[in-house]
């Protein structure tokens, strides 16, 4: 007997799994749910090519590189990835302006292949010189296709090459091509300004000009700039900007131009912003087609296109009233622009941006109790009726309409803007009691249910209200003078309310017999606070919050009024301006300029004596 070496368990098991393993392979190897159809084979193909293709996927190659005579063949080899059915050469001749097609196709009953010849035979049109390649369409056995440019005609440089030998020099002594005749000299189209689309302008030529390239220059010197537009910016300002081109027209050689020079690029005025930044206020620009330079027989047309973040337009023309989206609490680039164009026809003859007005705040008192963003002037009589003078949006008064009665228990009634935040301008009244009531408007010159918000105010001799550019994001405060002279501010919060104590933030203020707000009377974007002295001597401050600085001198002789305080945008001119009551009862205007100044006053109304409180 012979004894034959015994196999361990583990060996049993390792064996097995060899063999199962190589009977499994066997199955699949001839399973017909393994084979690939022809069809999916095909589709297999057809997937597996994606663009950009190889750039070896077609080579183009001249058959000879010697002159070819008139009745000579033109004979490109090509050679392709894939099978193919078809192919499509286009070339030009010397002028690069004229097209010249040649063609491959499978012929009826044949195979598509992989390489070949197009050709075509030169007749006596054309043109001695050399021919380009501009470019080649291939169409794949496997019903894709693709098409393919050299750069110059905006190939992709990952996916082509420009095929250098895919040309021919032809002769042909009878049509030789000459240099185009330029007719008119070439220029620059377009106002020499910022923010102006040039065009480059090739004047008038002999042939008729199919196309060009262009290089744009400033001050002689190549940009990166190389279309037929261009657009003026700051860094152009002070120099001069040209273009030379190439144009290429069918019957003539390329030919170079060189423009005459545009400039030196200035930057126009970027027009100011008027207006109180506040929501609902009308906001203007100070914008004047007088500083225009328009041609002779041109009909200007001037438009307006407001801006802000999120950098959406706003509707409105020539005038804007920012609305709670444009305020600092919604976004931390808070500013609204106006974008003015001037155009005559297709002409651009000014785009100009605005400087920005930033910091805008809520509802103002000065855009008006009856919302239509126009100032409003209240008053009150002896027997406690409260008569509204509404303004117009042209400037001077509207007819007059009672919105109250029983007004006369009140020691001090004032303006307040938005201070409860609903988006109306309110009014806030002391009573002899000292609790401070605040009377919501309705927006349309009406009232909606008062409440009180204060008591105490007795103490103070004088109330205003002012709305804070950095306190609060934007939002209305009341302000309160002690016997002492000292001021006091008290901040707001949503729904009309007060905080407790207040903060003291000036003292002295006892020199004055009148202090008022009067807007942003100098036109930096922030409330301002004046002041007149028994002498008749005004004051302005720029009143900030708790912040109060930059005192000046603005007048002098205020003592002949009886009564002072500030009117809003009277005569619609986007300044703030101040109202003055003589002791005959007439009211004075006093035409603010936006700097901090004066532009004169008129006389604006009789009668005005008899009231006990006007604001």
């Amino acid at each position: 007997m012979t004894n034959s070496p015994t196999l361990s368990p583990g060996r049993h098991l390792r064996v097995l799994a060899l063999v199962l393993t190589v009977m499994l392979a066997g199955l699949l190897q001839h399973s017909p749910a393994a084979e690939a159809s022809p069809l999916e084979a095909e589709s297999s193909t057809v997937e597996s090519y994606v663009w950009p293709p190889d750039p070896a996927f077609l080579t183009l190659g001249a058959a000879t590189t010697a002159p070819i005579p008139v009745s000579g063949e033109m004979r490109l080899n090509f050679t392709v990835a894939r099978p193919a059915t078809r192919l499509s050469i286009v070339m030009v001749d010397p002028s690069q302006a004229t097209e010249i097609y040649l063609y491959w196709s499978m012929p009826a009953g044949g195979e598509p292949r992989t390489s070949g010849s197009v050709v075509r035979t030169v007749n006596e049109k054309d043109a001695a010189g050399k021919y380009t390649l501009r470019q080649a369409a291939v169409d794949f056995a496997d019903g894709s296709n693709t098409t393919i440019k050299p750069r110059k005609y905006g190939g992709d440089k990952s996916a082509t090459e420009d095929f250098p030998k895919a040309a021919f020099e032809v002769i042909n002594p009878a049509v030789r091509l000459q240099q185009n005749v330029n007719l008119a000299p070439a220029f620059v189209e377009g106002v020499p300004e910022t923010e102006i689309w040039a065009r480059a302008n090739l004047g008038q030529w002999q042939g008729s000009v199919s196309h060009a390239d262009y290089q744009w220059m400033r001050d002689g010197v190549d940009h990166y700039r190389t279309t037929y537009d261009y657009d003026f910016s700051s860094f152009d300002v002070g120099s001069l900007i040209s273009f030379r081109a190439v144009v290429y027209a069918p019957g003539y050689l390329p030919t170079g131009i060189v423009s005459k020079a545009v400039g030196p690029i200035i930057q126009p005025r970027r027009p100011k912003v008027l207006g109180e930044g506040a929501v609902g206020s009308i906001l203007r620009t100070d914008f004047s087609l007088a500083e225009v330079p328009v041609p002779s027989g041109a009909n200007p047309v001037v438009k307006y296109r407001w801006v802000g973040p999120p950098y959406a337009e706003r509707p409105g023309g020539a005038t804007y009233r920012p609305t709670p989206q444009d305020q600092a609490h919604n976004y931390p680039d808070h500013f609204v622009a106006a974008e003015v164009t001037v155009s005559s026809g297709w002409d651009t003859l000014r785009l100009v941006t605005s400087e920005w007005k930033e910091n805008i705040k809520d509802s103002h008192w000065s855009s008006g109790f009856d919302g239509d963003g126009t100032t409003d002037v209240l008053a009150r009589d002896r027997s406690g009726i409260l008569t509204m003078y509404p303004t117009s949006t042209q400037g001077g008064w509207q007819a007059p309409r009672v919105i109250g009665q029983g007004w006369s228990g009140m020691t001090s009634i004032i303006k307040t803007g938005d201070l409860d935040r609903d988006g109306k301008n309110d009014v806030v009244a002391r009573d002899a009691a000292g609790r401070l009531l605040l009377y919501p408007g309705d927006g349309q010159g009406g009232w909606l249910q008062q409440r009180q918000i204060g008591t105490g105010w007795s103490v103070f001799n004088t109330i205003f209200a002012s709305t804070s550019t950095t306190i609060g994001g934007g939002h209305s405060g009341i302000y309160g003078r002690d016997a002492n002279g000292t001021l006091w501010h008290f901040a707001s919060y949503s729904g009309g309310g007060l905080t407790y104590g207040g903060n003291p933030v000036g003292t002295g203020w006892n020199m004055f017999n009148t202090v008022f707000p009067a807007g942003d009377f100098n036109g930096d974007g922030v409330e301002d606070l004046m002041g007149r002295t028994p002498a008749g001597l005004l004051y302005s401050y720029r009143l900030d919050g708790t912040k109060i600085d930059q005192r000046q001198v603005i007048g002098v002789g205020w003592e002949v009024m009886a009564r002072i305080g500030a009117a809003g945008d009277f005569n619609a001119d986007g300044h703030q301006d101040v109202y003055g009551i003589d002791y005959s009862g007439r009211m004075h205007m006093y035409y603010g300029n936006g700097l901090g100044g004066w532009k004169g006053s008129t006389v604006v109304g009789w009668g005005w004596g008899g009231f006990t409180a006007v604001f």
